[in-house]
């Protein structure tokens, strides 16, 4: 299978996605990844970097004008999740790519996937989804009802007539409903792959606890180092961390970053998980200096007051149980 791959992003998460690129570069062999521009900002950058095994999409090229009809009243978070379904059909039907994998912009891989794709090959399979793997406590069903049981953060789709019709479907429902809701059933583009697994066959709920490491289930882990990369283990697995999600990591100020780890521990416990933090940290901050010039012309929060960034910042612990005080403390990291 070839190691193809798009995602989306616009001038807020440009570091972020060079470093996923940068991440692509150092552990997948023989990959192309399509990037969806999603401002004129974001094109332009991606354009004059020329980056390595990258072709860059304009939105122009994805959403035509019945589309725009659709999408013109959508801003934040539901534009971006409305596209997710369509970049992926563009790059497989309009680019004829006969796989493709969407990756979020905040993810950073440590390890190579291509298991994964051998057991999608080898076993039959046309779509491979990744659950988010809460952990299994008291809050584990209020999460599944909010937020599903599936994260859209690695999601394989074949070129093929069964695959394309599930994305298809999921393309409409994104399309017709793509809102924060989940007291009315919606979460983004993620709450419709709740029904994938007994709906449709051939969807392969992605086995690697390897894949899709994030905040919400590291702490069903041990992290440790091991050499240049990082495994995760309990009484069950064993595995290298392959990928990891940097969800809302978010820098308070220059020299201050919120990590947003759920349910932290202490720092003598997650010595080595800091580390991998660390380590992409200090990649974001070395990109940053190549769009340094894009960044402060056009930033999305240009004005924002550092007062106005902590208030934020502590607004998003008020309201998510799992996080207290102590944790939000545990969550600062200085750089």
């Amino acid at each position: 299978m070839k190691n193809t791959y798009c995602t989306l992003f616009n001038k807020a998460y440009l570091v972020k996605g060079l470093a996923l690129h940068s991440s692509m570069r150092r552990n997948i062999s023989d990959f192309h990844l399509y990037i969806l521009a999603m401002d004129e900002c974001t094109e332009t950058a991606l354009n004059r970097l020329k980056l390595d095994n990258v072709t860059v999409i304009s939105t122009a090229d994805v959403i035509d004008e019945q589309l725009n009809e659709v999408l013109g009243n959508r801003l934040g978070p539901a534009f971006f999740w409305t596209c997710t379904p369509l970049v992926i059909e563009y790059v497989l039907t309009n680019l004829g790519e006969e796989w493709c994998t969407y990756v979020d912009a905040d993810c950073f891989f440590f390890g190579d996937p291509g298991k994964v794709f051998d057991v999608i090959e080898d076993r039959g399979y046309l779509v491979g989804i990744v659950e988010h793997r809460f952990r299994r406590d008291e809050s584990y069903y209020d999460h599944i009802d909010s937020d599903g049981r599936f994260n859209v953060a690695f999601n394989v789709f074949r070129n093929e007539e069964n695959s394309l019709a599930i994305l298809r479907e999921w393309k409409e429902q994104c399309l017709l409903q793509c809102t924060n809701k989940p007291t009315e059933g919606y979460f983004g583009d993620q709450l419709y792959l709740n029904e994938w697994p007994e709906r449709y066959q051939r969807v392969y709920i992605i086995e690697d606890e390897g894949i899709d490491v994030a905040p919400w289930n590291v702490n069903n882990y041990k992290v440790t180092r091991d050499g240049a990369s990082y495994r995760i283990s309990n009484g069950t697995i064993n595995e290298l961390i392959k990928m990891y999600h940097f969800h809302t990591l978010n820098h308070i100020s220059k020299h201050i970053v919120s990590l947003n780890l759920w349910n932290t521990k202490k720092r003598s416990e997650i010595r080595d998980l800091l580390s991998l933090y660390r380590d992409y940290i200090d990649e974001c901050t070395k990109l940053e200096a190549e769009v340094e010039e894009y960044i402060n012309n056009a930033a999305d929060d240009k004005g924002e007051t550092i007062s106005k960034k902590i208030q934020n910042w502590i607004s998003k612990y008020r309201n998510r149980k799992e996080n207290g005080l102590i944790q939000m403390i545990r969550n600062v990291m200085w750089v």
